[in-house]
């Protein structure tokens, strides 16, 4: 399974020249193969971002989902104008999905789906859970090899548990448990639901976002194979700190931090390092840098390159 973090371009790359301590630290992630952004949000800046990392490719989201919160619009040929014009930066592109919860919204997507086509470009399919199952099989239907599964963000763990058993179970595997086509699941962060069925692929910004408000994701493998991963926060201006009924690092019981810091201690002996950039950065912030408790309070940085490496793990379960 493939792990698209989303906006890493848009939040962390795409600002090269900055004097950001904690946004440098971000970028020693930028290895991370798989990335997704909006066109909603790109700019010549994130596709200059795009092409110095090392000739990278990039999953390309329409953005409906973003430019509809905003109360704006995506405008169909200019997208297809994008994709046409940078076939070099995009591996993938989604359709332009319709945001809404009626019959029409679904009709239109699917209209979408054959301009862009009409156009030129060529996208796959975005089927929402509350879309008709009649689109989810005419796009099976037609062949597509590749269908996104999409509208997930606003539903409950409950909604989305029921429905994907749901549309897996009667739709999208073959009799072996084998997935019939690729499937993407756009912005999926739960891990039950992300590990539970046979996704090609899926998209989070949960990096950002768990590092954003000080914590972290750890995997604690067992003996038994199977991996527990815990939320851990870090950062010294949460109010979870005071907590001991939290895990905040610093509320934890010492038997359970010693845990967590010799699981530090190992994951940083195996991150690839950078000693030149590492040693600017360590005198500029006092710290030393890396996965450890000191670092990880003090810069979202070094919560977003853990949160990556979590992810970058997770693939290979």
């Amino acid at each position: 399974m493939k792990i698209y973090l989303g906006a890493y371009y848009q939040s962390r790359l795409a600002v090269p020249d900055t004097t950001s301590a904690h946004m440098r630290i971000a970028q020693l992630a930028r290895r991370y193969p798989h990335m997704l952004e909006s066109f909603h949000y790109m700019s010549p800046k994130m596709v200059d971002a795009i092409r110095a990392n090392n000739n990278h490719t990039v999953f390309l989201d329409s953005g409906a989902f973003s430019a509809f919160t905003q109360g704006t619009t995506i405008d169909i040929n200019e997208y297809a104008k994008f994709i046409r014009e940078h076939p070099d930066i995009v591996a993938v592109a989604s359709n332009l999905d319709v945001i809404g919860r009626d019959a029409s919204a679904a009709a239109a997507t699917y209209e979408n789906q054959k301009k862009l086509e009409a156009l030129g470009v060529k996208v796959c399919p975005v089927h929402h859970v509350r879309d008709d199952d009649y689109w989810l099989e005419k796009y099976l239907g037609e062949g597509y090899p590749y269908i996104f599964l999409g509208g997930m963000v606003p539903e409950t763990i409950p909604t989305l548990r029921l429905w994907l058993r749901h549309v897996w179970r009667r739709y999208l595997l073959n009799e072996d448990g084998t997935a019939r086509v690729k499937v993407h699941g756009f912005g999926l962060t739960n891990l039950e639901l992300m590990f539970r069925h046979p996704w090609h692929s899926v998209d989070s910004t949960s990096w950002a976002m768990t590092a954003q408000y000080g914590g972290v994701l750890i995997d604690f493998p067992r003996p038994s194979g199977r991996v527990r991963t815990v939320k851990v926060d870090f950062s010294n201006k949460s109010g979870k700190r005071y907590d001991v009924n939290s895990w905040h690092f610093n509320s934890l019981i010492k038997p359970l931090r010693n845990v967590v810091v010799a699981r530090l201690e190992q994951l940083e002996a195996e991150r690839s390092k950078e000693p030149e950039v590492e040693a600017q950065l360590e005198e500029e912030t006092g710290y030393k840098q890396g996965f450890n408790p000191v670092a990880l309070a003090e810069s979202y940085g070094w919560r977003d390159y853990f949160n990556i490496e979590f992810f970058r793990r997770a693939m290979s379960r």
